[in-house]
């Protein structure tokens, strides 16, 4: 699998996750941080965990989309994904411009920076 695929399939698990701390726990740096419009704000891996074991299916995201995807090599070792991200939140239309940088500890690639700015003509589900 290339990188940039590997990558996105780990993305698309951030997604997913809604109700799954474990993956957040697995796949996110120890010194992560996520960054998202108010009230939620900055993030970090406890945060984002704890956010995640309180999760509903109100917070789950369907219809999962990457577009324009961009896969930045900056080093062997860290990686930076840019893109725009669409889902659906029930019945009402997501997008919001993200980026992710992941860095590569101990043979597995984990998420260090994760920030979303949400496209203004959709409104803000977090």
């Amino acid at each position: 699998m290339a990188l940039r695929d590997e990558l996105l399939n780990l993305e698309r698990g951030f997604w997913k996750a809604a109700n799954d701390p474990d993956y957040y726990r697995e796949h996110m740096a120890d010194d992560g941080i996520a960054v998202f419009a108010a009230p939620a704000g900055f993030m970090n891996k406890d945060q984002s965990v704890a956010v995640m074991s309180e999760g509903t299916d109100e917070m789950r995201w369907d219809n999962i989309e990457f577009n324009d995807v961009r896969a930045i090599v900056i080093t062997d070792d860290v990686v930076a994904l840019t893109y725009i991200g669409e889902a659906m939140h029930g019945d009402k239309p997501y997008s919001a411009n993200a980026s992710s940088i992941y860095v590569q500890r101990d043979g597995r690639w984990q998420l260090v920076l994760h920030q979303q700015s949400v496209n203004a003509a959709v409104p803000a589900m977090i």
